[in-house]
């Protein structure tokens, strides 16, 4: 009997960046958020794992995929997801992000288009291109002010990628009954056993 779901050369199952639902970002921020979901931190599963796993993803989500991918390629866009991530997330790993997002991506070319409205488009060709597209959609998210609903899951051993839809953008947890309920009950557990010191 097979599994349902993909699974890598390790047997890990693949993580689904369509998960939870109702959670999508909107537009093209959307596919961003699929790029940060593309590794499952707790059992270490990655689609970004191998140059045939990026090249796999990539041309799945639409995206040009480079004639050349090197391992070093591969390890830049793993490092750009996380730095990403971290940007994302509350505290200190956001802080520390910005430096590093700097020189991933500092060789990254741009030109203005003017048709169908001003926006940026990447200029340069294999995975600069793919990290232009990245940056140039994060950026007309900034602008647009849904990226600050972009947001990772306090969990820390979770830090899925969700779009927080709720109306004062106060979401915490990537799915309230995973995440949440999971961390809720270790606090509680963890007051009892205070109180009975």
């Amino acid at each position: 009997m097979g599994s349902a779901h993909p699974v890598d050369e390790l047997g890990r199952v693949l993580p689904d960046a369509g998960w939870p639902p109702g959670r999508g970002a909107v537009g093209e921020l959307e596919r961003v958020r699929r790029f940060l979901n593309t590794t499952n931190l707790e059992s270490g599963a990655d689609r970004l794992g191998s140059p045939a796993g990026v090249r796999r993803w990539l041309r799945a989500e639409g995206h040009a995929v480079p004639r050349r991918l090197s391992t070093a390629d591969v390890e830049r866009l793993r490092r750009l997801r996380e730095r990403l991530r971290d940007a994302i997330s509350p505290g200190a790993a956001a802080a520390g992000a910005a430096r590093e997002l700097d020189r991933l991506t500092a060789s990254v070319m741009f030109r203005v288009r003017f048709e169908a409205g001003v926006h940026l488009e990447p200029a340069g060709s294999g995975v600069d291109r793919f990290v232009g597209w990245l940056l140039a959609t994060v950026h007309e998210a900034t602008v647009a002010g849904t990226w600050g609903r972009l947001k990772s899951c306090r969990n820390p051993h979770c830090r899925w990628v969700y779009y927080d839809h709720s109306r004062n953008a106060g979401g915490a947890w990537c799915a309230t009954d995973a995440c949440g309920a999971r961390l809720k009950a270790r606090a509680y557990r963890t007051r009892q056993r205070e109180s009975r010191s």
